[in-house]
């Protein structure tokens, strides 16, 4: 029996990650997050549920804003996180256009 030791793959080791930190010079999301906050702290949130695209549907316009918010927040500037902050730009669009419907 040969008792020699295989070398783990670094992948396996911890040398190579998923989650790699985030590159030098990430841009964080301040400016979008404050522009966020101060249109929906003005606007009228819709009743009935908004539907961004064919696969989402905001049922509770209030805890979306919220919870969205408070992520993008947490996560300032994380590629990971950045879907949270498209799915507020894109909810601000389609409460943008229903206002000028009305």
């Amino acid at each position: 029996m040969n008792s020699r030791a295989i070398p783990i793959p670094d992948f396996i080791a911890g040398k190579w990650s998923l989650l790699q930190p985030e590159p030098p010079g990430t841009k964080n999301w301040d400016t979008e997050i404050a522009e966020l906050e101060a249109y929906f702290k003005n606007t009228t949130l819709p009743v009935d549920p908004v539907k961004l695209n064919r696969y989402t549907t905001i049922t509770d316009c209030s805890l979306f804003i919220e919870s969205h918010l408070t992520t993008v927040k947490a996560n300032n500037g994380k590629r990971t996180f950045l879907p949270y902050l498209k799915q507020l730009q894109s909810f601000r669009a389609v409460c943008s256009k229903k206002e000028k419907i009305i």
